[in-house]
């Protein structure tokens, strides 16, 4: 239910933005956002997956987390005021105040993912609802009225500043644990070990995920990069409708099943779900994309049709990739994981780097999917070992 609130909310809470906003406004703010979580690559150290897998455990995992957590705040913050003052001296004051709002919010969500994949990984869930549904009634309360008002791309970017507050007092009240312990940078060997795996799992997913509105922003505009991050948000709605069974629920299914075979048709089952969504979701973005898109966002949004179109197997490619993700996650496989999906990475940006100016918004879409697909078949033959009995 958190997972369907928060994504149904997302879509029609974008779809509003739209009609309100024009492209460039988005194009403003995901090139800011962009630019802020690459900055951070070198910051996405997280204890939290590992709280997910350990399903409470152990008990003394938490203020090892919450510790380390204090840790990484103050070196995003550090970070984003640089990124901050790289911008405003530029003079690109309007992408230095989007910065700071976007960097703000998520240079202290880590100690929100502490508290929040506590409570993941015992089964309590209840609390991601509430975070939904008050997120909800800040979106339309707050951020549709600045949209009104002419805020352009500052509307887009308060709520996650927002949301990052309400939520630290949320999860802190759920969880019956406080976060503020004293800083830890030393985490033991074991420990440090599976945590530079989770910062390569982390920085890479970033990287695929935030490279692609980068180049197109800087090289075409932020006209473009509006109707691209459009249709990347839009394009994969099977992909979001049914992201729950691709995420923590499953990894703690996966986690506790008593035996090999069990594992195997939990997972069966689920990729057969996520499969047949993709597989419809292609269907309607690759014929309808045209109509759907016009009666959907308007017709300002006309130049996203080619994009969308382009993205409509995005849902099969995330589904190829995640399903044997969420299984290597529930084995706390991070070293595997890592290695792939730094390959895949590595291989993305040299295609990016190497012809920078070349890519349009479709063929950018192309390739995206093309590196997820290629980071799912990879990663296949270290699943079956998890999926045989012995």
């Amino acid at each position: 239910m958190a997972n369907y609130a928060q994504q149904g909310f997302g879509l029609v809470f974008g779809v509003v933005m739209a009609r309100l906003l024009f492209p460039a406004d988005f194009g403003a703010f995901g090139f800011a956002a962009a630019s802020v979580f690459l900055a951070l690559l070198p910051a996405t150290w997280t204890l939290a997956p590992t709280l997910i897998a350990d399903a409470g455990r152990t008990p003394s995992i938490y203020a090892k987390a919450a510790g380390f957590g204090w840790c990484v705040v103050f070196v995003r913050l550090a970070i984003v005021a640089g990124v901050v003052c790289w911008f405003y001296l530029r003079g690109h004051r309007e992408t230095a105040a989007l910065c700071l709002l976007c960097g703000a919010g998520e240079a202290c969500r880590e100690l929100n993912n502490v508290q929040r994949a506590f409570l993941e990984g015992q089964g309590h869930f209840k609390p991601n609802l509430i975070s939904a549904l008050l997120g909800i009634v800040f979106g339309f309360g707050v951020a549709v009225p600045l949209a009104f008002c002419g805020w352009g791309p500052f509307a887009l970017a308060l709520p996650g500043l927002c949301s990052a507050v309400l939520d630290f007092f949320l999860y802190r009240h759920f969880s019956g644990r406080s976060v503020f312990v004293r800083p830890v940078w030393a985490l033991g060997r074991e420990t440090l070990r599976q945590g530079f795996w989770l910062w390569l799992i982390g920085t890479s997913e970033v990287a695929l995920t935030r490279l692609d509105s980068w180049f197109i922003g800087k090289y075409r505009g932020n006209a473009m990069l509006g109707d691209y991050n459009r249709a990347f948000g839009y394009a994969p709605i099977s992909h979001m409708v049914l992201n729950s069974f691709l995420s923590s629920p499953t990894i703690v299914a996966l986690g506790r099943c008593p035996s090999a075979s069990v594992r195997r048709r939990l997972l069966l089952r689920t990729g057969a779900i996520v499969f047949a969504g993709g597989l419809m979701n292609w269907v309607v973005f690759f014929f309808f994309a045209q109509p759907v898109v016009l009666f959907v966002f308007g017709p300002k949004w006309l130049a996203a049709v080619p994009v969308f179109q382009a993205f409509a197997s995005l849902s099969l490619a995330y589904a190829t990739a995640y399903v044997p993700i969420t299984l290597l996650f529930s084995a706390r496989r991070y070293r595997e994981l890592a290695l792939v999906r730094a390959i895949c990475v590595l291989l993305f940006a040299s295609a990016l780097f190497l012809f920078p100016g070349a890519w349009s918004a479709t063929s950018m879409a192309w390739l995206v999917q093309a590196t997820w697909l290629v980071q799912g078949l990879l990663l296949l033959p270290f699943c079956r070992p998890l999926l045989v009995d012995r």
